[in-house]
């Protein structure tokens, strides 16, 4: 393994808890900290998790950089399957998702209200089901495009979930959803937030690593 150091930013989050590792093709690797976390910590927790930087490195070298991103002629959404995409055209067509321009930014936007939409449609009704079938109780949820976090819950249990959790495997989605109900709960990482998770997913641990590793499934041009 190399022992050059890795370079890296670092973000403060007002809203942060604990340390976030975030790669992306544009800014490479983002450490997002909450506020008045000490910097001189976060080079021995990069050592920690450096097998898992550099892997997560290597899969952006062969990522398009910002800008020249070619835009998708298809989504894959495990929750909904596969969507081809069609620019410059307006309707409506079975697994058919029509841009009425070819330009790239409105066709960025576009894409992302439609994901959007979709995770209003799909991802909030889950996570009620969830809700009932656990007996963890939210009182609102929303969907956007966050750029460092899945989901979040705040202390009114308001619970926003990114629309990019589309991309990921159901079990995945499910954990994202379960972790964020047991913050309505307990509003922290502690061993008691842990234990909660436990009681309704034992080897959370494991989608807990999946999880870390998803960022390659997001694609290029969600960033821009």
């Amino acid at each position: 393994m190399s022992t050059e150091p890795v370079p890296y930013r670092v973000r403060i989050s007002n809203r942060a808890r604990h340390v976030n590792l975030r790669l992306t093709v544009q800014e490479g690797l983002v450490v997002v900290i909450p506020r008045g976390f000490d910097l001189k910590h976060i080079p021995s927790i990069l050592q920690k998790r450096k097998q898992w930087i550099l892997a997560g490195l290597g899969r952006l070298a062969v990522q398009t950089p910002l800008g020249s991103c070619p835009l998708p002629e298809q989504l894959v959404l495990p929750l909904l399957g596969t969507w081809t995409v069609v620019y410059g055209e307006r309707g409506e067509k079975p697994n058919q998702l029509l841009i009425p321009t070819t330009e790239r930014a409105p066709s960025i936007a576009h894409l992302k209200s439609w994901l959007a939409h979709q995770g209003r449609l799909h991802l909030i009704p889950r996570l009620q089901q969830i809700s009932h079938a656990t007996g963890l109780t939210f009182t609102q949820a929303t969907v956007r495009g966050q750029k460092t976090r899945w989901g979040s819950c705040s202390r009114q249990h308001h619970i926003s979930l990114n629309y990019q959790l589309l991309f990921l495997t159901s079990d995945l989605v499910h954990y994202v959803l379960v972790h964020e109900l047991c913050h309505t709960h307990e509003m922290n990482h502690s061993p008691r937030f842990w234990s909660l998770v436990a009681s309704y997913l034992p080897d959370h641990q494991d989608y807990k690593a999946r999880l870390r590793q998803s960022i390659h499934l997001i694609p290029g041009w969600l960033h821009d």
